[in-house]
Order: C-alpha cells, then sequence, then structure tokens
C-alpha cells in the first residue's frame, strides 16, 4: 500500500493498514502456493487454496486505512510589538525586548532580551485549559529598561488552534 511508510499510517506494525500489504490488482495475488506456506498470514488472515505470494494475503476488499492518532493540540500565543513613537530610542541604538509569560497555573517562561518584536509561548506542554497566560514585555536600550507592557489571553479550549493578540503602542 505504501513502501516508504511501512508501519502504515497509524505507526502500528500488524494491522490492515501496514504499509507492506497488498493493493488489488498487484500481481503476488492468488499467484502463491500452498507448498511449505504457513495456514494464516502475519495479521493472522488464514490463506485459501490460492494464496497470495508475500507476508500479507489480501483480504479481497481494499483495506481502509487506520487514521493516525491525532497530535497533541499545539497552543501559540503569540505577541507582536510595534513601536509607535521611535523618537523615544536613540538612532543607532538596539531595542531588546525581554518576554516573561505567567499564567495562573504558576508556570513562567522567560524568552530574551531579545531583538525580535514577537514571541511565542513554545513550551505548550504548560498551556491548560481556562488558564489564564499574561505576557509582560520590557523593552531596554543602552543598559536602560523602558515601560514595560502587558497582555492576557484566557485559554478556552487548548484542541482550538492558535491565540494570537497584537499590543500596540
Amino acid at each position: 500500500m505504501d513502501a516508504d511508510n511501512p508501519a502504515g499510517p497509524d505507526g502500528i506494525w500488524l494491522t490492515e493498514d501496514d504499509g507492506l500489504a497488498l493493493q488489488m490488482d498487484f500481481p503476488c495475488i492468488n499467484a502463491g502456493t500452498t507448498d511449505n506456506a504457513p495456514e494464516n498470514d502475519i495479521l493472522g488472515r488464514l490463506r485459501d487454496a490460492m494464496p497470495d505470494i508475500g507476508a500479507y494475503e489480501f483480504p479481497g476488499v481494499e483495506p481502509t486505512p487506520t487514521p493516525a492518532p491525532p497530535s497533541a493540540p499545539t497552543i501559540a500565543l503569540a505577541l507582536t510589538i510595534i513601536i509607535t513613537d521611535p523618537s523615544a530610542v536613540d538612532p543607532g541604538q538596539t531595542v531588546f525586548y525581554t518576554y516573561r509569560w505567567t499564567s495562573d497555573g504558576s508556570d513562567e517562561v522567560t524568552h530574551g532580551p531579545t531583538e525580535a518584536l514577537q514571541d511565542t509561548l513554545t513550551e505548550t506542554d504548560l498551556v491548560q485549559p481556562g488558564e489564564t497566560w499574561t505576557v509582560t514585555v520590557t523593552p531596554s536600550a543602552g543598559g536602560i529598561e523602558g515601560e514595560s507592557v502587558e497582555a492576557k489571553v484566557k485559554i478556552l479550549n487548548p484542541e482550538s488552534g492558535v491565540a494570537v493578540w497584537i499590543v500596540y503602542r
């Protein structure tokens, strides 16, 4: 069915969706012999009087692949900073940002200082339904910290995807 994915979409060997199972109209179907052949194929299916060549006996109908198990939900909490008053920074001076993420569940993650104008909470294993996350962004330039900005988001359902907001300052 799919030689590039021998275990099949479900990633489990010895199931109906194995990538090495026969497809309809393959020349191996009904081309084997019963001489010294096992009574059952690798999946335990009984071979008939005209067995197939190989470890898998074709079941007579194209098997329905088992869908891969769902992956863990991914939540990306992102904050983008937009500088609306460039005169506050001396020309040629680099502005760095520190992103401090805290949850009401007592989790905390800090990224930076960085020149990046956005940050994403990649530690998604910390995100729980019902939590409120606060990101505090503190700019600094020339060794001086600027005024921090905060944004909050409440996670209603982590399976819903991505929560993104933008703070304008």
